[in-house]
């Protein structure tokens, strides 16, 4: 019963916490934690498909969909043809936002190093 109860303060501290990360992060107002991740690995890799993003962000691929939607609708992405397999998409940063990614990246290191 503790065990549960223990885990239920920890839900709702961990909640208001990320609410008020959000409020104060000057990139939170247009972007999800999912989003700026997200971001910041396409800055590492530079190109992925939204299926490896999906996988290295642990959540579906449906889900991955609608992030890169919000994503392109905003302008920090772009979506390249893959040359092997007209199928597939690489989805990559767009030059022009990534110094608006860098100040959220550099404010999330900041946060893990706390």
């Amino acid at each position: 019963m503790q065990d549960i109860q223990l885990a239920s303060d920890l839900r709702t501290a961990i909640t208001r916490l990320i609410k008020k990360l959000r409020k104060e992060s000057p990139t939170g107002l247009q972007l999800s934690l999912t989003e700026r991740s997200t971001m910041s690995l396409l800055h590492q890799h530079k190109a992925l498909l939204p299926n490896e993003l999906a996988a290295m962000e642990m959540i579906t691929s449906q889900s991955m969909s609608q992030v890169l939607n919000h994503l392109f609708e905003l302008g920090y992405i772009i979506r390249i043809p893959s040359e092997t397999d007209k199928r597939k998409v690489n989805i990559s940063q767009k030059r022009a936002k990534q110094r608006c990614c860098n100040s959220g990246m550099s404010e999330m290191n900041g946060l893990q190093k706390q």
